[in-house]
């Protein structure tokens, strides 16, 4: 301490020094009252911190000099260490770790120097590698040395786990099918947790005290539950995971009732409990769409993205998180990762609500605003890549193609998807001779040459082709496979030069063998993760660079040893790895200055090295002049293919087998359309992604709309079904259907008969959506001449209610019209080539909107739906709006001056904007965007700071672990009135609120004594004005706040005993409204016998809830 004090700025650093003896705490602090910035307090390091006053996972920093090996259980010691430290933060140790003669003889005479009762078999002091030992099963991730000194001392610098350990705290688990539950547990157990576990059943069932099973529909059996628990800290929802796509639309509805269906009912039963509700986790997996190439697997699940978003608005008390987990991930994996989150809860202010977890990453979701990519204009005719002159990216452009006919032993292909390598960014640049442009694809048979046995017309292929940025192809036969029929063409255009250059390399050239240790730089790549694929397969131990960045990823993939391939210090820190023996081989694709050196330089004697670079490399004569022993190979697989395509076709070939059996996977991959080609380059070049880069030959083009075709319209009679109908006709479609529950009246035959009037043939069919066979009649009854093109699906319906007041039918009649009916025209159009199909969602899926969960839900699973389709090259686009002026739902309701969702900032959408909007998105490639009119400032001061909305905030987000002072204006107002005068000011502060929430003129009168009910306060606009108090006030109010406090007189007493407890002795005087019996019952004085008949079976309504 007294060496290390002068080193510390004393205004960032908090310094706590302890001791076992409270006199050496005290005769450090009279010797270091020169430092300000140290506090000193007793601490015994063999009990529990937290019970001596010390915070879990609060300090940066642990100090321990020469004091830890006289702890009697090291393992205990270090687990105490643990739970002070951060994620991340550092233990740095002093200690003796070899025996000395005069130390045995100077403490070994004491009683403490023996006193040990671990493991330590008849000696205080441990060897560095024991020490690392220990410190890696105590929570420590990272553990490095310096050197021991002549004196045998040794510093020791451990680095904690990000996953912090627990608190004793009671978790409750909804256990999922898949196992992660349970293992979810295991790692709850492991950190001092308490999980209970909860399954679903056909009935209420305790199986034992720590196991429970429920109906995940019965509100009931949920009470019963929390009547049998402890206080509950968490629960985790699981009973969405097992959820993923299926073309069963009985399936689907399983899940959404077993999401959405079970998390409505916990909802309502944790907030009846009473006290402080427990933190809500809601779990799905492959839910959400975060990386390219993301399946979107679990849409079925996503409709709980979007109940969590009202769910976190009507009821901020629960903090509740959404978390998607990744879908190839195992169970144990996600169980860790998932832990991670539930233990950093504490740690991150603002919480982070919506996160995914993909390849050992953790991402947040941001709303951002869009912004349309530049693309390179097409021609109208095939084309191919052209690059007019080397040096730039810009200068690349496509050109007519002139389309060949297949000789003799040829085929035409249509390319559909093409794997970018580095060499097409050298090759541009002109760091490499000029080459092809592009070396690899996918594509379908188009022609077939005379003697081509082995292809048809319509087959999917690929290979390693020549030129291959181009629309067609024409190409001996030999080059090509098949591609495997459960493959996509993205996931197939990763394998040919990635896996055919790794086993080339490997197997061909090095005879890769059990116990060869493998060096191999930029691992995150295309050939780096083929290469550790087949080295795994090949029994060898890895050595892997990346950037740090990327760390985590090669960590996911079974790397073992990992280092930075942007420094040269990879090569001393292998050699001290492999204690001087080095690699046996080394795949290079990096260059730079040194960088061979270090490479040889790490080669085990007669090793191998195996050079991939095209630009900066050694001759052979170089490498022999330097490392006469070792075996050097230049790379180059488009010679190869030049002058032996027979053999890189059966590499293929004996790969292609070993994916079929799923003993290799694709790599992971970022995709982009090909008129947006020159962002594919760029990224390459900047070594953004990791995997591969693939090009898909989509192209995005203006929709036509055609006088020869079908379109069809659902929610046809609706203000926007009728709206989007008009655009149509005035397009030019031939012919519109509308679909609708309703017959249409006299106003919808005369909208109908204005459509006809325009020149389309325009008919209606009432008919339910959600029904699958009617609306399969539907399409076969549509004329095969006029095919159908496009689909607008406009259909749904509204019944708002508050979570507390919902029941599951009413929700599940919101979300049919949207979830079912969509699934359905899905399902029913697979084999349809549409140009377009659009799911007019809402915002509320994105912001939310109390009072409107089952809205939310239905409109988040549009959104996941649309980004499946496009996953699976189908057209689809989920437009959220916003609300719209004259047509739609909320119309009416929205455009007033003082309706609650105006005064929270949103504007509206006029009819021809909205159109003109539509048609500008059918020109852009993206599957999901909001288009919403709104004043984000207002809406900031109606809503708590979220880190979501943060693009969009007037106030910057805290740096995460940061003690910023985040008081809001009013309460900081309140705490600066002299306590007398409080009252006043927040009874003035709550009439205006009540205005504004009522929507009542800024001139109306509330009075103090008025009861709320009265003033036509419902369900919905209690909970709005119960958060809008959390937000400006910082605390946290029931739900029955309004019901408790039926006044503003009475709200605002209670409000300043809640917030201001200490400061009770100072109470304002009689007529300044001071809340008595009296002003109770004047609540009611002026309602009639029905309204308080009304008042007071809603009591008791709710207390019997």
């Amino acid at each position: 301490t007294a060496w290390l004090l002068p080193h510390l700025p004393a205004k960032q650093t908090e310094y706590i020094f302890t001791d076992l003896s409270p006199t050496f705490v005290a005769k450090a602090q009279a010797r270091f009252t020169d430092y300000d910035f140290v506090a000193y307090r007793p601490l015994d390091i063999e009990q529990a911190p937290v019970e001596q006053g010390f915070s879990f996972h609060q300090t940066d920093m642990v100090i321990a000099a020469n004091v830890l090996h006289a702890t009697k259980d090291l393992r205990q010691t270090l687990t105490h260490i643990r739970q002070l430290l951060t994620p991340g933060g550092q233990l740095v140790l002093l200690e003796a770790t070899a025996p000395r003669r005069w130390i045995d003889l100077t403490f070994g005479l004491t009683d403490g120097w023996w006193r040990f009762q671990d493991q330590r078999r008849d000696y205080p002091l441990i060897t560095a590698a024991e020490w690392q030992t220990l410190l890696l099963d105590c929570g420590f991730g990272e553990v490095s040395f310096v050197e021991e000194t002549h004196l045998g001392q040794a510093v020791i610098v451990a680095q904690a786990d990000q996953i912090v350990t627990g608190q004793g705290q009671a978790y409750l688990l909804f256990t999922d099918e898949t196992g992660v539950g349970e293992a979810l547990a295991a790692q709850l157990r492991r950190r001092g947790e308490h999980p209970i576990l909860i399954y679903a059943g056909d009935a209420y069932q305790q199986v034992d005290e720590h196991i429970f099973r429920i109906r995940p529909n019965e509100l009931g059996d949920y009470h019963h539950l929390l009547t049998m628990l402890p206080k509950i800290y968490g629960v985790v929802h699981l009973w969405s995971v097992p959820v993923s796509g299926s073309d069963d639309a009985i399936t689907l509805d399983k899940a959404v009732r077993q999401s959405c269906g079970s998390v409505l009912p916990l909802i309502q039963a944790l907030l009846g409990r009473g006290g402080d509700p427990p933190r809500l986790w809601l779990v799905t997996r492959d839910a959400q769409a975060v990386l390219d190439g993301d399946r979107v697997t679990g849409f079925g699940q996503s409709a709980l993205w979007g109940m969590g978003q009202v769910i976190t608005l009507e009821h901020p008390e629960l903090n509740c998180v959404r978390i998607d987990l990744d879908r190839e991930a195992g169970a144990e994996e996600q169980a860790v990762a998932l832990c991670a989150e539930l233990m950093m809860t504490d740690l991150f202010k603002p919480l982070e609500d919506q996160i995914a977890l993909r390849r050992n990453t953790r991402y947040v979701a941001r709303l951002g605003r869009y912004q349309p990519q530049v693309r390179l204009p097409m021609p109208d005719e095939p084309f191919q890549l052209h690059l007019p002159a080397r040096g730039t990216l810009e200068t690349l452009q496509f050109r007519p193609l002139a389309r060949r006919a297949p000789a003799p032993n040829e085929v035409e292909i249509q390319v559909r998807a093409i794997g970018l390598n580095f060499q097409d960014v050298a090759n541009v640049l002109g760091l490499v001779e000029p080459g092809p442009m592009g070396v690899e694809c996918v594509g379908e048979i188009t022609a077939v040459g005379r003697d081509v046995d082995a292809f048809a017309i319509g087959d999917r292929v690929m290979g390693i082709v020549p030129d291959s940025f181009s629309q067609y192809l024409t190409l001996p036969a030999q080059w090509l496979i098949p591609k495997p029929a459960g493959m996509d063409d993205w996931e197939a255009a990763t394998i040919p030069v990635a896996f055919v250059t790794a086993d080339y390399c490997l197997h061909q050239l090095a005879r890769i063998k059990p116990g060869d240790r493998v060096l191999i730089h930029a691992a995150t790549g295309g050939v780096g993760q083929a290469a550790v694929q087949l080295a795994q397969q090949a029994g060898a131990e890895l050595f892997g660079t990346a950037s740090p960045g990327k760390w985590a990823a090669l960590k996911s993939l079974g790397v073992q040893h990992i280092y930075n391939s942007r420094t040269l210090d990879f090569a001393a820190q292998i050699m001290d790895d492999t204690d001087g023996q080095g690699v046996d081989i080394v795949l290079n694709s990096l260059t730079g200055d040194g960088f061979i050196e270090r490479n040889l330089s790490v080669l085990s004697p007669n090793g191998l090295f195996l050079e991939m670079g095209k630009h900066q490399i050694w001759s052979a004569a170089q490498i022999a002049a330097a490392r006469p022993d070792v075996t050097y190979f230049q790379v180059d697989l488009l010679k190869t293919l030049k002058h032996q395509p027979e053999s890189l076709h059966a590499i293929l070939s004996k790969l292609m087998a070993q994916f079929e059996q799923g003993q290799l996977k694709p790599l992971p991959h970022t995709r982009f359309a090909i008129d947006d080609i020159i962002s594919a380059f760029r990224t390459m070049q900047q070594a953004k992604h990791i995997g591969k880069i693939v090009v898909a030959q989509t192209i995005t083009r203006a929709v036509v709309i055609e006088q020869q075709a079908t379109y069809l319209v659902t929610g046809g009679l609706g203000g926007l079904g009728l709206l989007a109908a008009r655009w149509l006709a005035e397009q030019g479609a031939g012919r519109l259907r509308l679909v609708g529950r309703s017959q249409p009246n006299r106003n919808a035959q005369a909208q109908l008969q204005a459509l006809a009037a325009m020149g389309a043939d325009v008919s209606y069919i009432a008919a339910d959506v959600t029904d699958a066979a009617q609306l399969e009649d539907i399409l076969a009854g549509i004329d095969p001449t006029y095919p159908l093109r496009g689909i607008i699906h406009a259909a749904g319906v509204l019944d708002d209610g508050v979570l507390l007041h919902q029941s599951w039918d009413r929700f599940a009649a919101v979300l049919a019209p949207k979830i079912e009916g969509a699934w359905n025209l899905h399902r029913l159009t697979q084999d349809t080539p549409l140009d377009f199909c659009i799911f007019f969602a809402s915002s509320v899926g994105l912001l939310g909107n109390r009072g409107q969960a089952n809205h939310a839900a239905a409109n988040a699973f549009l959104d996941s739906l649309a980004h499946y389709r496009q996953a699976q090259n189908r057209p689809a686009l989920s437009i959220d709006w916003g609300a719209w002026a004259e047509v739609g739902a909320a119309a009416e309701l929205v455009g007033r001056e003082h309706h609650p969702i105006t005064a929270q900032g949103y504007g509206t959408i006029a009819p021809e904007q909205g159109v003109q909007i539509m048609a500008y998105l059918l020109k852009q490639d993206t599957p999901q965007i909001g288009v919403i009119p709104i004043n984000w400032a207002k809406f900031q001061e109606a809503h708590r700071l979220s880190p979501f909305l943060a693009s969009f905030s007037s106030t910057t987000l805290p740096a995460l672990k940061q003690p910023v002072e985040q008081r809001p204006a009013f309460r900081r107002q309140l705490e600066q009135t002299p306590p007398a005068k409080r009252h006043t000011v927040l009874v003035q502060y709550l009439s205006v609120t009540m205005t504004q929430v009522l929507g009542l003129p800024s001139t109306a009168q509330i009075g103090l004594r008025q009861g709320l009910r009265e003033l036509g306060i419902d369900s919905l606009m209690a909970i709005e004005l119960r958060n809008l108090l959390a937000n400006n006030l910082d605390h946290q109010f029931p739900s029955t706040l309004l019901f408790d406090y039926p006044t503003i007189d009475a709200l605002a007493d209670h409000i300043l005993r809640a917030i201001f407890p200490e400061s009770q002795a100072v109470v304002p005087a009689a007529d300044e409204t001071e809340a008595t019996p009296e002003i109770m019952s004047s609540a009611v004085a002026g309602l009639d016998e029905d309204q308080l008949g009304s008042w007071i079976d809603d009591a008791f309504d709710r207390l019997s809830k």
